[in-house]
């Protein structure tokens, strides 16, 4: 005996179909949000292929923060005009959310990168190396000993880097001219930096220029950097060169790498001529 074929999808069916489950469907057909084509003399339910799409909207705009409320709202008011602003509505959603996933990306890319550096990274050995230019945002000018008066400057550096979403990852350092670090003055801060992986806008943007710099590694705490300093000037000196411009001292394993701040790694690097 030939049976007849069913009216239409049936529900586990339309859910492998879907992506999803008989349970959501029961749920949407109970508050009138989703429900199937037709049901048979029996109350069996039978979904359409035409209803595909629709569910696939459905499940869209729940993945961007919709209710089902709210989705059920435009479904009772629906129209062309309506549907024209709900897509430019929720295509704006799209683009901040991909902004944002994509600053997590930099973000993640960067902390890697940091890692691979620190893996090959020998502490306390100077090395002369060709360096390529990077951008930086600064903050207002420092030029003081006085840790009150840094510590100003970097909130406030800090606060304006979040407020512009300028963030690639890395973490804040700072800058010292090279003439304070000829007179010994190691804990003299010209400014604190974040680095970026493109130029940023603002009057406060800086490119530190490619060049040749000497380079040396400090591990533990990066205040107490007098000694690496030393060495970088002793080094310079022993190969008849001059630092110039200014130096930077740059976390690369820092608290979210290692507890023990005995473990933490810095670059100094100063440029030379």
């Amino acid at each position: 005996m030939r049976t007849s074929c069913p009216p239409g999808i049936r529900p586990a069916d339309f859910a492998r179909l879907c992506g999803t489950n008989k349970r959501t469907l029961l749920h949407y057909d109970e508050i009138g949000l989703f429900c199937p084509a037709l049901r048979d003399e029996r109350g069996f339910r039978y979904y359409a292929e035409s209803q595909c799409d629709l569910f696939m909207v459905i499940r869209g705009l729940r993945d961007l923060g919709m209710s089902l409320a709210e989705i059920q709202g435009y479904l009772d008011e629906r129209s062309p005009e309506k549907l024209e602003e709900l897509l430019c509505r929720q295509q704006q959603r799209v683009d901040q959310e991909r902004a944002r996933l994509d600053r997590i990306q930099r973000m993640l890319n960067t902390k890697q990168n940091l890692l691979s550096e620190g893996s090959r990274a020998r502490t306390g050995q100077v090395l002369f190396l060709p360096q390529e230019e990077e951008w930086l945002v600064l903050s207002r000018p420092i030029d003081s000993s006085d840790p009150a008066v840094a510590r100003r400057a970097l909130y406030a550096h800090l606060a304006d880097c979040y407020g512009r979403g300028l963030d690639d990852g890395y973490p804040f350092g700072a800058m010292m001219h090279s003439a304070d670090l000829v007179r010994g003055r190691f804990d003299r801060y010209a400014y604190y930096f974040t680095k970026l992986l493109r130029r940023p806008d603002g009057p406060d943007a800086f490119c530190k220029p490619a060049g040749l710099y000497g380079v040396i590694y400090l591990q533990g705490d990066y205040h107490q950097a007098g000694e690496a300093f030393r060495a970088l000037l002793k080094a310079a000196e022993q190969q008849g060169r001059q630092v110039c411009g200014y130096a930077y001292k740059e976390g690369i394993l820092d608290e979210i790498a290692e507890k023990d701040q005995a473990r933490y790694l810095t670059k100094i690097s100063v440029a030379v001529k």
